[in-house]
């Protein structure tokens, strides 16, 4: 980690750095990316994906400017539970981390309408799904993809992204991960999954 560091700090100068991701929770494996995001004052580029001491860096570049913008809580969601590696004077690593958390939970819980039209949505392509023609295997993955940015807006929480879903599902509802995981694996199991996912019973 020394190395990467080291490397950021040399090559882009930083004004912050802010670390998110596995390597920030303590999960990483051989094949976990360094995620890190980057205020320079200056970019010269919007990503740097280069491996460092064995460890591919997922490295986003970003100018005060743009970190102080209306919009970057939503665009810059993933830093919601970050780990701030350099911070300068004012503090903008913080300011960040804090908006995008206000952000999170102001927009966590969806109304009725929402919650009813997503159940309609999904039943709808469980019955199209149902008849095992092309495109209905097609409406299945899209339904299965989709299915845990549902379950968490039927339990009113924020969809941080896949990943972070699949870790909390499986450490906070073990009947639910134990759908989830027979539907991923069998195709024939997305019903049970769905219809789970569609409760709004609150487990993540």
């Amino acid at each position: 980690m020394d190395a990467i560091l080291d490397y950021l700090t040399n090559t882009y100068h930083p004004l912050a750095m802010i670390g998110y991701g596995s390597y920030a929770n303590g999960t990483q494996n051989a094949q976990s990316d360094f995620d890190v995001l980057l205020i320079c004052r200056s970019c010269p580029c919007r990503h740097d994906g280069r491996v460092i001491d064995g460890v591919r860096l997922d490295a986003v570049l970003r100018t005060p400017q743009e970190v102080l913008d209306e919009n970057a809580p939503q665009d810059l969601i993933t830093v919601h539970d970050g780990v701030i590696l350099l911070e300068n004077e004012n503090h903008i690593a913080q300011g960040l981390i804090d908006r995008v958390r206000v952000y999170a939970a102001a927009h966590a819980v969806r109304d009725a309408d929402e919650k009813r039209h997503l159940r309609q949505w999904s039943l709808k392509m469980l019955e199209r799904a149902a008849r095992g023609d092309a495109e209905g295997l097609y409406r299945a993955h899209w339904l299965l993809t989709d299915s845990l940015e549902i379950y968490c807006v039927m339990r009113d929480r924020y969809y941080f992204g896949p990943k972070k879903t699949i870790r909390a599902i499986e450490a906070q509802d073990p009947a639910g991960y134990a759908l989830l995981e027979g539907a991923l694996r069998d195709l024939s199991c997305l019903q049970k999954w769905t219809e789970y996912a569609l409760q709004t019973t609150a487990h993540v």
